[in-house]
């Protein structure tokens, strides 16, 4: 298994494309996952794995209100993730470079100071 993890361990949402779209352009099954993950689930991770507009991605999932709160209030951490089916290599997003780098060759630590410089830019939208 990619992730070494247990059945149940994993909250997986699949679509065509891997689209996340903004809250409010298409509400539907991608954006009822999204808030049932994070308001029931708590989840404390969400990975979109796949997708090469990764920035695009990371930004329209930070429009959902759920997800918004929960980066601030609990530390919700976001990830884009690319699988190269080739030779298994997995690539994630770098926003500190801005292109996808080996995930081997990301330090944890390089890992949360950008998680809590995202968190610390993010603004709740208000509705």
């Amino acid at each position: 298994m990619l992730l070494q993890t247990k059945p149940g361990e994993l909250f997986i949402c699949r679509n065509a494309s891997n689209i996340v779209p903004a809250y409010g352009d298409h509400n539907g099954g991608v954006s009822a996952t999204i808030e049932y993950a994070v308001n029931a689930l708590k989840v404390q991770d969400i990975v979109v794995c796949g997708h090469s507009d990764c920035e695009k991605i990371m930004d329209n999932l930070r429009t959902h209100p759920s997800v918004a709160a929960a980066i601030v209030k609990r530390g919700l951490q976001l990830h884009g993730w690319l699988y190269q089916i080739e030779d298994g290599e997995i690539s994630t997003w770098s926003a500190n470079v801005r292109t996808f780098v080996p995930l081997d060759k990301v330090s944890i630590p390089e890992l949360e100071s950008a998680a809590a410089a995202r968190a610390t830019s993010i603004k709740t939208p208000i509705h």
